[in-house]
């Protein structure tokens, strides 16, 4: 949340979403220590999107990736 916020300025929520609000999303990730940013591209059956990664989640992995890999200055830490 805190990189789509400060480097993406995209708004972001916390909150309990409902199953039909996962059905009709133009895309949805996963987050965490393991997963890192992975693109999920069905819902019970249902494809998300266009069934691949979404360009908001693609610029989020690979921001991501870019900071773990320390190529981006202000991260390297």
């Amino acid at each position: 949340m805190n990189i789509a916020e400060s480097e993406l300025r995209l708004r972001t929520d916390c909150r309990i979403v409902d199953r039909s609000e996962l059905y009709i999303a133009d895309e949805l990730f996963f987050t965490g220590t393991g997963a890192q940013v992975k693109p999920i591209i069905s819902v019970d059956n249902r494809q998300v999107g266009d069934g691949g990664s979404g360009p908001i989640t693609q610029k989020l992995m690979d921001l991501y990736y870019s900071m773990a890999q320390g190529k981006i200055d202000k991260y390297k830490h």
